[in-house]
């Protein structure tokens, strides 16, 4: 007897060989795995997005030589270098002329202040996703950023 409505019709969700819920099991199995490579690929950056943080984290380790160079300079000659340049001549063995930005090679800017405070500048191509200040080149937005330090030595 067929039903009263003609367009009616069934799904089967049979898999070759397999039984109903074999099939449906299988799908569902599918389904998950789908999702969980699909959230995998959407909780990790894209590479472009990697490659940024990477030249930032570069950025913020030479700002951070930069900085101990500097207290190197400061705790030999008691002053703060008039340059980046003047670092070449100090026993840290900082090659000032070689920490310049990795893309666009330009110097950092640095300029001296009071005592032993001091400003150092970067322009960073993204905001830090690190939380602890540890080190304030660490912590930093997006785009041209100064830290006003203080020269520290070992």
């Amino acid at each position: 007897m067929r039903p009263a409505n003609d367009n009616a019709r069934t799904v089967d969700l049979r898999i070759a060989g397999m039984t109903r819920g074999q099939s449906v099991f299988a799908l569902i199995s599918a389904a998950l795995a789908l999702l969980a490579v699909v959230s995998g690929l959407l909780a990790i950056d894209p590479p472009w997005v990697a490659r940024q943080l990477r030249l930032d984290d570069q950025r913020s380790n030479a700002l951070n030589r930069i900085f101990y160079a500097v207290g190197q300079f400061y705790k030999v000659n008691d002053k703060l270098p008039a340059s980046l340049s003047q670092l070449n001549e100090s026993p840290s063995g900082l090659d000032a002329r070689s920490e310049s930005d990795p893309v666009t090679t330009a110097p950092y800017h640095y300029e001296a202040g009071a005592g032993r405070e001091f400003k150092l500048c970067a322009t960073f191509s993204m905001p830090s996703k690190n939380t602890i200040p540890v080190v304030p080149f660490w912590r930093h937005e997006a785009g041209q950023q100064c830290f006003n330090v203080t020269a520290q030595y070992p």
